[in-house]
């Protein structure tokens, strides 16, 4: 027996009942939503909301107890009202954190925390006559349901409620893409903090097509950009952008102090682990190139020092298999034979940096401005790096192209250390 259809109407048909599926999941999600929102104790109305920090950044590299911490120091609260913040942060994570100032989703902690119960139906109302616009054969998911509809009337009515009285702050982390409540408070203070000093693109000599930064999407929804120090600001205003303040190193951990060995000089080298296909300056090629660099580093050094040289070696993150296998290989056999000491990659950067006599830093990772800040010598590093516009000197912190150089420099602070 024949079907009444032909082939592409059963595929129309299956393609709207997928999509009318999909929205009755998310009628009974908000309905859910709603109905333990009609249970939670209301809290306080933040007065800034913070958005953009990664899992690495709040539970990785740092913690809840800290990230706190950090935005309660003096340089920020005296600029912003940062007395009762909300911290958005993706991950599974954060739901069972112990710290109310953390959420999982900012736009479902605003309903079922915030907003009274008495705005409910207003809510309800604005979300159901969104769907009832949605054209059942366009293509959508249920994240875009969340985004476009849920979120959209949440926030809608949060600021028609509070007009200007929260700061939003996001990270360079959605340069591309600003937070949708961005878009949508034009009367709100919005601030963009940097926490990486290397944004500045660096060209390969054969490239021919030199993309730039796309900041028009920052300069339409940014008031202000906090950064790390003065050279932050210039390359930010060479691209249009302006109220920016530097204010110091953004790493949201715990400023801990460190006390340095007085029997070895400690050469800290922060690597950026390659991808397997990455092409970049940060390839496999390119970051071996370094790694061999500073092996015949330590060789000379140890040959005029005896016993009193340590090179480490600190990873930005933890290994995965989406990195290269040669590099992985050859640190770990290196830490092996006890070359090199190999530090954690969820190390305190203030604590390793504090150690340290010296830091290097594969152009322009922060580390090095970090050094800088604290007053421990620092450089890039980009000796076996060949085919890249690498400039010469980045936020005050020279490059060494040549391991001899750099050898002769580290061999006289060596001197300078040992003699007295």
């Amino acid at each position: 027996m024949s079907l009444p259809y032909d082939q592409d109407q059963l595929r129309k048909i299956i393609k709207c009942l997928s999509q009318v599926s999909k929205l009755t999941v998310f009628k009974t999600v908000v309905v859910l939503i709603i109905f333990i929102g009609l249970f939670r104790k209301r809290t306080i109305q933040p007065t800034a909301m913070i958005f953009s920090l990664s899992y690495e950044q709040a539970f990785h590299n740092s913690s809840p107890k800290d990230v706190i911490s950090f935005f309660e120091e003096d340089r920020f609260t005296s600029r912003v009202n940062l007395s009762k913040p909300i911290i958005e942060v993706r991950s599974l994570k954060t739901i069972w954190n112990a710290y109310p100032e953390f959420t999982f989703d900012a736009a479902f902690y605003l309903l079922t925390a915030v907003l009274r119960k008495k705005h409910y139906v207003s809510i309800y109302k604005c979300i159901k006559n969104e769907m009832d616009k949605i054209d059942k054969n366009s293509i959508f998911s249920i994240r875009d349901l969340k985004r476009e509809i849920f979120d959209k009337s949440v926030y809608s009515i949060y600021l028609a409620l509070n007009s200007n009285k929260t700061t939003f702050i996001t990270t360079q982390s959605s340069l591309t893409s600003v937070p949708l409540i961005f878009r949508m408070a034009p009367e709100n203070r919005k601030i963009m903090l940097w926490y990486s000093t290397n944004s500045r693109p660096i060209y390969a000599l054969e490239d021919s097509i030199r993309e730039k930064i796309d900041f028009d999407n920052i300069k339409a929804n940014i008031d202000e950009h906090w950064v790390w120090d003065e050279d932050d600001i210039r390359f930010l205003e060479s691209e249009g952008i302006q109220n920016v303040l530097a204010l110091g190193s953004i790493l949201f951990q715990e400023k801990v102090s460190a006390s340095k060995s007085t029997s070895n000089f400690i050469l800290t080298y922060f690597d950026v682990t390659p991808f397997r296909s990455g092409n970049g300056l940060y390839s496999e090629r390119n970051t071996i190139a370094v790694l061999d660099n500073l092996m015949s580093l330590t060789v000379a050094l140890d040959r005029s020092f005896p016993g009193k040289f340590r090179l480490r070696i600190k990873p930005k993150r933890r290994y995965s298999k989406v990195h290269s296998e040669t590099y992985i290989s050859k640190i770990n056999e290196l830490s092996k034979h006890r070359c090199v000491d190999l530090i954690s990659p969820t190390s305190n950067l203030y604590k390793v940096v504090g150690e340290s006599d010296f830091v290097l830093a594969i152009p322009f990772s922060s580390p090095a401005v970090l050094a800088k800040e604290l007053g421990v010598r620092s450089a890039f590093i980009a000796a076996g790096i060949v085919g890249w516009e690498i400039p010469e000197v980045s936020n005050k912190i020279l490059v060494e192209f040549d391991i001899n150089s750099l050898i002769k420099k580290i061999e006289n602070e060596m001197e300078n250390k040992f003699s007295v």
